[in-house]
C-alpha cells in the first residue's frame, strides 16, 4: 500500500524534480528550512541558469479559512555566462531573465513547475528561437552582464536605469508597490515551456539526444568569445 507521502502532490512533484536533477547538467539545491528550492542548469549554449522558488507566507489580513491563505511559491530565473558566476556570492556577472510559468499552470505543484522551466532552459538554444530575451541573453558578452539588471520581453533593463529610477521616484508604500508589480506583463510561455508526464526516462530520451560534441564546441566558442571581450575591455580602459 503506497504511503501517504508518495501520493501527496507536492512530494510527488519533488520526487520527479529530484529525478530530473539526477541527469547531467542539472543540480538541485533544497533548503526547505528557508522555504526555498533552487535548480541550476547548464544550457546547450554553454550558458548557466539558476531557477529559484521561494515560499510566500499568506497575507496576515486573510482569515484562517480563506482559500487564498495557503502558502504559494514565487519563481525567478537568473543567468550567467560561466558556472563560477552563478556560484559566486556577489553574482556580479549575472542577470535576471523575466520568464515565468503561464498562469494556466499555477495549479501544478512547485516541483512540476521547476522541472518544466529547468528542462526548457536546458534546451536554451531551441527556446531562444521562440523567446527573444533568451536569445539576447545567450549572445550577450559576459562583461556586459555586469551592467544588466534584467532581460525583459520589451527591453533590457540596465543597473544604471535602476539607479536613476531610485533617485527620481519617491518611495512607494507596499500597497502601491504590489499594484505596480501586478501590473507588469509577465511573458506567456505556453507552448514554449516543456510539457511532460512524470516519466524521467522518456523526458531524457525525447529532449536530450547525443549533443555532447556539438555542445562542447558551442561551449568552447562562447567561452573563448567572453575571454576575448574581457581582454578587449581591459585593454581599452
Amino acid at each position: 500500500m503506497p504511503s501517504e507521502e508518495s501520493t501527496d502532490p507536492f512530494e510527488k512533484s519533488m520526487e520527479f524534480l529530484r529525478g530530473i536533477c539526477q541527469m547531467e547538467h542539472f543540480h538541485l539545491i533544497e533548503t526547505f528550512s528557508q522555504g526555498m528550492i533552487q535548480v541550476r542548469v547548464k544550457g546547450t549554449s554553454g550558458r548557466h541558469y539558476e531557477v529559484k522558488a521561494k515560499q510566500q507566507l499568506p497575507h496576515p489580513g486573510l482569515s484562517e479559512n480563506s482559500n487564498r491563505r495557503r502558502k504559494t511559491w514565487s519563481t525567478s530565473v537568473i543567468g550567467a555566462a560561466w558556472k563560477k558566476d552563478i556560484e559566486s556570492k556577489d553574482q556580479n556577472f549575472t542577470a535576471s531573465l523575466c520568464l515565468n510559468i503561464n498562469e494556466q499552470k499555477t495549479h501544478l505543484p512547485i516541483g512540476d513547475k521547476l522541472a518544466s522551466l529547468a528542462l526548457s532552459l536546458r534546451n536554451d538554444i531551441e527556446l531562444a528561437m521562440d523567446i527573444a530575451l533568451v536569445a539576447q541573453f545567450i549572445v550577450c558578452p559576459r562583461n556586459k552582464l555586469e551592467h544588466i539588471f534584467t532581460f525583459q520581453d520589451e527591453m533590457i533593463v540596465t543597473q544604471d536605469m535602476i539607479d536613476m529610477n531610485d533617485e527620481d521616484d519617491e518611495e512607494m508604500d507596499w500597497e502601491e508597490e504590489e499594484e505596480y508589480f501586478n501590473s507588469l506583463q509577465i511573458m506567456d510561455l505556453e507552448g514554449d515551456i516543456v510539457d511532460f508526464e512524470h516519466n524521467i526516462d522518456q523526458v531524457e530520451e525525447d529532449l536530450f539526444p547525443d549533443l555532447n560534441r556539438a555542445e562542447d564546441l558551442v561551449d568552447h566558442l562562447m567561452r573563448a568569445f567572453d575571454v576575448q571581450e574581457d581582454q578587449r575591455t581591459r585593454g581599452s580602459s
